[in-house]
């Protein structure tokens, strides 16, 4: 991911299809309005029924993306978590698979998908972590590009209500513990783990 950030910044990518507004890559960047919203989960292995809130997290080893917006997030705001750097959401996933950690949290809508399409069959979702923002993801086109970003936006534009359904319904498949379905409003997951396109 840090490698795709780099790229885009010197110009050599032109796109990437999801990825989280921030200060800092607006700085490189024209983003479309996001077109993902989904609520953040916290993932365990299915034995643990300790683990729920970030109070609950404190001393664990929490699985996180290098280089993600919530890797920043956790060194600011959770100095008590002890963080196993992954080089991708579903390294991190691994991760807690294997016993190297004992937490992941990110995106219902990326958690699910990965876990469903990589039969990591021990984890689960232990809980909804409402007090998190959800995580929303925009395209991002490199900012002397603002024409193409204009034109994706028109495309996700027409969208209609009834197709963000059935995309959603296609790749949110795992209910969390508490309620069934998250706040995504469309398009396929997976926040940043997919590669920036060239066009």
């Amino acid at each position: 991911w840090n490698d795709l950030l780099e790229g885009l910044r010197k110009k050599e990518l032109d796109v990437v299809p999801e990825a989280k507004i921030t200060p800092e890559r607006e700085k490189y960047l024209a983003f479309t309005a996001p077109f993902i919203k989904s609520s953040h989960v916290l993932i365990v292995r299915r034995e643990r029924d300790d683990l729920h809130s970030f109070q609950d997290l404190a001393g664990k080893v929490v699985a996180v993306e290098k280089g993600f917006y919530l890797h920043e997030l956790y060194r600011a705001d959770h100095p008590k978590l002890k963080l196993h750097l992954a080089v991708n959401s579903l390294a991190a996933l691994q991760a807690v698979s294997e016993g190297e950690a004992d937490a992941y949290i990110g995106s219902q809508a990326a958690s699910t998908y990965l876990i469903e399409h990589n039969v990591l069959t021990n984890l689960k979702i232990s809980s909804f972590m409402d007090k998190a923002p959800p995580l929303e993801l925009s395209m991002g086109v490199r900012d002397d590009w603002p024409l193409l970003r204009d034109i994706l936006q028109k495309g996700l534009d027409s969208i209609t209500h009834k197709e963000k359904k059935e995309i959603y319904s296609r790749y949110i498949t795992i209910a969390g513990p508490r309620r069934a379905a998250s706040k995504v409003m469309a398009a396929p997951p997976v926040e940043e783990d997919r590669k920036s396109t060239r066009l």
